[in-house]
């Protein structure tokens, strides 16, 4: 997401009305031009906040334009079928709203194209539609919305699903959340929701969710993966039954593991299993330099999964009531066996010297 402005004669992208520093338009988007597909071919999703007055939106339509070449994908907002993964690989996609920049298509009554349209929305591909009209839908077209309008809208649930399997629909923190916190992408998800916008600055449970989420399709590399398909029917899946084990730890920190650290695997996901999978299981650790000693697990850590696409295995080693270390693990992405599972420290960085050893059984 971008949030334009107007400069002194060019667009400019900042922080709304505070005291951060602004960068030029034309050079964040040759950034990005420059480096969108170096790790992956997946569509690059530029969401354009425009602030600006039409003078310097002509000059952001041209600046794209001329960064993103034969990169940028068009689309005509009159389109019905439905876009593929493999249609948009190495393609920007672009979504415009704002207060200047209208947040929807300049539409009639007719839903036809007028004659000519600004610069900055011929090149638009991701067209915007709102909550009162919903009918109004198609692979090309996003709801964005914060939290508490797509909580309201949720609770029509099949109504949800159906918008979700034929537009985008994204999700962001309400504008109140004023300390930068997030709210639980795991609410929307399950209900079809395919981007959840966070805030990163809250290095929270939240983040972490969705850095377990988004393994599946390639981690850093990757960013999209196929829906469920019980999302897309009334398909209800089997239940499966995952058995964890702690074999052993090894944790590098700055200061070394005592005896009042524990350590507490749960489970997180759709709400039928968060249901069935309540318990917290706990573990005492005892110090012993790098390789604290954990107290002997009598009997695997027994979860019951049905829907594993959404479904994580959560790992803390907690002290004072404060995480010390986490990890979280997607049910369907998890190795059978004996693997070792590297472990975040507080900042969400991987501690390459820290993890612990698991036995992951699988049964139907």
């Amino acid at each position: 997401e971008i949030d334009c402005w107007d400069g002194d004669d060019m667009p400019i992208v900042k922080h709304g009305y505070t005291l951060t520093k602004s960068s030029s338009f034309e050079s964040v988007v040759g950034w990005l031009a420059k480096n969108a597909f170096k790790k992956s071919q997946y569509p690059l999703i530029i969401s354009l906040e425009v602030h600006c007055k039409l003078s310097n939106r002509n000059k952001m339509a041209e600046i794209i334009k001329k960064e993103f070449r034969n990169s940028l994908f068009v689309s005509s907002p009159q389109k019905e079928s439905l876009l593929l993964l493999k249609d948009v690989l190495g393609k920007v996609l672009i979504k415009c709203g704002g207060a200047s920049g209208s947040g929807t298509y300049p539409f009639n009554s007719g839903r036809e194209l007028p004659e000519k349209v600004e610069p900055l929305l011929e090149i638009v591909s991701l067209f915007s539609f709102k909550i009162p009209d919903l009918s109004f839908y198609g692979s090309c077209r996003m709801l964005s919305a914060d939290e508490e309008v797509l909580v309201q809208l949720i609770k029509d649930s099949r109504a949800f699903q159906e918008l979700s399997n034929r537009s985008l629909i994204r999700v962001y923190p309400v504008s109140t959340r004023i300390s930068s916190s997030n709210y639980d992408p795991l609410s929307f998800w399950w209900k079809g929701c395919q981007m959840a916008a966070l805030n990163c600055q809250d290095l929270g449970d939240p983040l972490l969710l969705n850095k377990a989420m988004f393994v599946e399709g390639g981690g850093s590399e990757g960013g999209f993966f196929p829906k469920p398909s019980w999302m897309l029917s009334k398909e209800v899946p089997t239940i499966k039954k995952f058995l964890i084990e702690i074999l052993a730890s090894q944790i590098v920190s700055e200061q070394l593991i005592t005896d009042d650290v524990r350590l507490q695997v749960s489970f997180r996901g759709h709400p039928h299993d968060e249901e069935a999978n309540r318990f917290v299981f706990q573990l005492k650790l005892q110090s012993n330099f790098i390789h604290p000693n954990l107290e002997r697990q009598i009997f695997p850590f027994v979860f019951k999964v049905r829907y594993p696409q959404i479904a994580f295995f959560v790992f803390k080693l907690r002290k004072n009531n404060q995480d010390v270390f986490r990890a979280m693990v997607k049910a369907n992405c998890v190795r059978r066996g004996t693997r070792a599972l590297r472990l975040y420290n507080e900042k969400l960085f991987h501690n390459h010297f820290s993890f612990l050893l698991l036995k992951v059984q699988e049964e139907e």
